[in-house]
């Protein structure tokens, strides 16, 4: 078994997080291109 310090479990939480957010950002920047190209 890996030991993981407290240290690291908030370091892979925060990655995640930040992980989420860009690929909800990327989502939201594709939706928004595909809506100015569809009505252009």
């Amino acid at each position: 078994m890996l030991e993981l310090k407290k240290d690291d479990v908030q370091q892979i939480q925060l990655g995640t997080a930040l992980i989420k957010t860009a690929l909800l950002m990327v989502l939201r920047a594709t939706e928004w291109i595909v809506e100015i190209t569809t009505k252009g």
